[in-house]
């Protein structure tokens, strides 16, 4: 039973100035939250193989990145088909090569140091910890492989436990060898060995060498574990071989010769022989998958040989360089120095199903170009094409627990985003949504996307409301075939023109008092240059300023306009941020030591947040808060991988402030592309929704449980319960009172005083 809110007046009135001490609690503070994970790897992969630690087969990937999925894992992991975990703490340098040797998983690579372990560039890892295989080599593995009981070693060393052996080496299981003295090339460049496998009892090693054990051998030779031989008569290969395997019991190379055929190449028992017309750039991976076999390199694609011609799998292609393939759980795994597959992103690593490539893990693929909220739910668009664990072509839902798709969204980049009248509209460099033509801007009604009019000819950057109609800027010169200069306006049916538009690209818009205000990129009109402009819904003007470089975002804080971007001044020393009050421009605390990209208004601070690494002078890396006064940042770091981030969008979501945009981390948490800022904690019990103060809201909280003295409280009312006595009286509200801050202040840090 609730009590009336007449009676409640009365009863509250009447509160005791007494009340039931609690237990004291720390002051509430805000971060970033814990994040998403990445459907894959924030860097390159050079190496993949499967190993079963006792626990199963998992795939292990060695490369150079720090997050694998929602873990922090240095250059190595392994994903077990569900998840990503860590090997302890990884390497302290890249991993390029794998072996499995003595029930244990072999890495080696560029590294000085594995699990924290001295490793000069090899190391074991038994499932638990890693150990070094005495003291290494002097330079970096490029190959392993077992042969004969002995793990064999390839790279660009020279020594190997400090015994010479240039380019291959071998351990025992308890000290160095060398293969008759290992390979070599003429002049000062060292020879490497970046291929082996094994054929009629022989080990095939390939490289960048001309000689094996003082035998001429041309970037290819086979050791029979007593001496070197070359393979083909005079100079079979005129560069390096980096790909060997066996397939359909012949011997296949591929590297990055030309002579005597192109880039792959397989032995006959007495000579190399063309396959087909050869491939068309360097190869780096060879592989035997379901009976046929596969190429990887700097080819485009993974290529497909069917006995007498090459061809792309399913037509896809790959950005830059496919460097490792191997098979897991029925599936063919590339690995490599990739960035999209087909253009869709991917980080460095993919599965082919038989039909598709498809990432491993949930996460939002690429990173968020624009945020909103539309009807409670958090809308994030970019380029991405999975957000969570389900396909999300460009742009997702977020409903504060999980992702979901809206329908089959874009074919390309959303940049744009905008809530109305119920409707969500993107804008972009998109030409369908829904698989519908919409060309560059597009509605959403809750189960559909359909166009609006013919839409542009050109990207749209920015969307606003103004006069009730919407606005769409960007870098058209035409809307629904109409001329319209970066920026139209719709009245419901058809685009319009806002008289002969502005002088250039428009990336931001914002409404300040009657005026439309449009900026982006500068331009010389009438001898001045113009980046900034506002329509008084009959005529364009520019705002009172010259300035040089590009504004790309807007807002109004404390009843001023806010600017962002990458210029130096604007009417004074507004670096890179400034604020117009309505009469003149003035710099904001000393503005950014980078680029601004986006603002937004969060718990009554202006929030800023882009390229730069200081605000005011104040260290702030990314994002930065000001309160009216001064500069102050927000955590410590939003970074990806090693590197500084970029932010691209913000937006407050259910208490949160949402950042979107090139970042892997957090605070050094992992949060991938999007990142949550809001209160941690530890919260004033009576701050019931949890957002460090104890306010009005709190209140209406507070006052739809009261029942009164001795009236059994409702469920769900239990924390409003203060003295545990079963109802929600006056004793009760006396505590809240105690606590009450009000909006955007922090709630007392005890009510026990």
């Amino acid at each position: 039973m609730t009590a009336p809110r007449h009676h409640l007046l009365a009863i509250f009135a009447a509160a005791p100035a007494g009340f039931l001490p609690l237990a004291a609690h720390g002051q509430c503070s805000f971060g970033w939250k814990p994040g998403d994970g990445l459907p894959g790897l924030d860097g390159k992969v050079y190496a993949l193989t499967v190993w079963d630690d006792g626990s199963g087969p998992a795939l292990c990937v060695g490369g150079a990145f720090s997050i694998a999925g929602d873990v922090l894992a240095s250059n190595i992991a392994r994903w077990d088909g569900t998840r990503w975990a860590a090997l302890g703490s990884g390497t302290d340098n890249p991993v390029r090569a794998f072996a499995v040797y003595d029930n244990r998983l072999i890495a080696g690579g560029a590294f000085s140091a594995a699990g924290g372990v001295p490793a000069s560039r090899i190391a074991a890892w038994d499932g638990s910890v890693w150990s070094p295989l005495g003291s290494g080599v002097d330079n970096n593995i490029e190959a392993l492989t077992v042969y004969n009981g002995r793990l064999f070693a390839g790279g660009k060393f020279a020594t190997a436990g400090g015994v010479p052996s240039v380019g291959v080496a071998f351990w025992n299981g308890t000290q160095w060898g060398s293969p008759g003295g290992g390979v070599s090339i003429g002049g000062t460049t060292p020879a490497n060995v970046g291929s082996f496998t094994a054929f009629n009892g022989e080990l095939i090693v390939g490289g960048y060498f001309t000689s094996a054990g003082g035998t001429p051998a041309s970037y290819i030779a086979r050791w029979n574990d007593t001496n070197w031989a070359a393979m083909g008569t005079g100079l079979p290969f005129n560069n390096s071989v980096w790909a060997l395997t066996v397939y359909n019991d012949e011997l296949i190379a591929g590297g990055a010769f030309s002579s005597p055929t192109k880039r792959v190449a397989r032995w006959n028992g007495t000579d190399w022989v063309a396959m087909g017309a050869g491939l068309p750039g360097i190869v780096n991976t060879l592989f035997g998958y379901q009976g046929q076999l596969m190429a990887g390199g700097q080819l485009g694609a993974v290529k497909r040989w069917d006995g007498s011609a090459w061809s792309s799998l399913n037509g896809s292609s790959f950005e830059n360089i496919v460097l490792s393939l191997v098979e897991f759980q029925g599936e063919l795994i590339s690995g490599g120095w990739f960035d999209a597959i087909d253009d869709a992103p991917f980080g460095g690593v993919a599965r082919w199903n038989g039909a598709s490539w498809l990432h491993l893990g949930s996460g939002m693929s690429g990173w968020p170009e624009a945020l909103t909220v539309h009807n409670t739910d958090l809308i994030a668009g970019g380029g991405f094409t999975q957000a969570g664990s389900i396909p999300a072509n460009r742009i997702a839902r977020w409903d504060g627990t999980t992702w979901s798709a809206l329908g089959t969204g874009m074919d390309n980049k959303v940049y744009a985003l905008l809530s109305h009248n119920g409707e969500l509209i993107a804008g972009g460099s998109f030409a369908t949504a829904g698989g519908t033509p919409a060309a560059r801007i597009a509605r959403w009604d809750g189960t559909s996307w359909s166009p609006m009019g013919s839409g542009m000819n050109a990207d749209v950057r920015a969307l606003t409301i103004y006069g009730g109609e919407i606005i769409a800027g960007g870098a058209f010169t035409s809307a629904g075939d109409a001329p319209a200069n970066f920026i139209a306006r719709w009245d419901g049916t058809n685009w319009l023109p806002l008289g002969a538009g502005t002088s250039s690209c428009v990336r931001a818009l914002a409404v300040y008092g009657d005026d439309l205000i449009a900026a982006g990129t500068c331009a010389s009109v009438a001898g001045s240059l113009r980046c900034i402009q506002r329509w008084d819904g009959t005529t364009w003007n520019a705002l009172n300023a010259d300035t040089n470089g590009e504004v790309y975002a807007l807002t109004v804080y404390n009843g001023e306009l806010i600017a962002t971007g990458w210029f130096m001044a604007y009417n004074g020393p507004g670096n890179r941020i400034a604020r117009w009050n309505g009469t003149s421009w003035a710099p904001l605390g000393g503005g950014l030591s980078n680029s601004g990209r986006a603002l937004t208004v969060y718990s009554g601070q202006l929030i800023a947040a882009g390229d730069f690494t200081s605000a005011g002078g104040v260290d702030a890396r990314r994002i930065a808060a000001w309160d009216g006064s001064a500069w102050s940042p927000l955590g410590t770091c939003l970074a990806y991988g090693a590197s500084l981030a970029h932010v691209y969008a913000l937006t407050p979501h259910a208490g949160d402030l949402l950042a979107g945009g090139e970042f892997t981390t957090a605070d050094g948490m992992v949060s991938a592309y999007w990142a949550r800022w809001g209160p941690v904690g530890p919260f004033d019990p009576a701050d019931f929704n949890h957002n460090c103060d104890v306010d009005r809201d709190d209140f209406n909280l507070f006052e739809a449980c009261a029942t009164g003295p001795g009236i059994p409280l409702n469920p769900g009312c239990e924390n409003r319960d203060f003295d545990n006595d079963a109802d929600v009286d006056q004793s009760d509200f006396a505590v809240f009172q105690r606590c009450y801050s009000g909006e955007n202040v922090p709630a007392n840090p005890s009510f026990a005083e």
